[in-house]
């Protein structure tokens, strides 16, 4: 940059407006992007190993290691994850 010429004007961009790419990540599974989408789905599995994959997941409820759960991602990450979990994932509501 040669010439920089201050023109005095302020930006102001509230906080709430702000990205947050550490919430963005949580909802990106393999990368891939798309709509965010929300998922209920019931799983059987190790439920620490899925939390640690999908860290919007939230357990609604517990009955006899049946998990109902609820999960958000952006694009075909999630849908990926669920669909390699085999017969330990029953998909309620998308």
């Amino acid at each position: 940059m040669e010439k920089i010429k201050e023109t005095g004007e302020h930006f102001d961009i509230p906080y709430k407006d702000k990205f947050s790419d550490g919430e963005f990540r949580k909802r990106v599974l393999y990368t891939y992007g798309g709509e965010l989408k929300r998922v209920k789905f019931e799983y059987t599995g190790i439920l620490e190993a899925m939390l640690d994959k999908v860290p919007t997941a939230k357990v609604l409820s517990e009955k006899n290691g049946v998990y109902t759960i609820t999960a958000e991602a952006f694009g075909k990450g999630l849908d990926m994850w669920l669909n390699s979990q085999g017969d330990k994932v029953r998909i309620i509501d998308e």
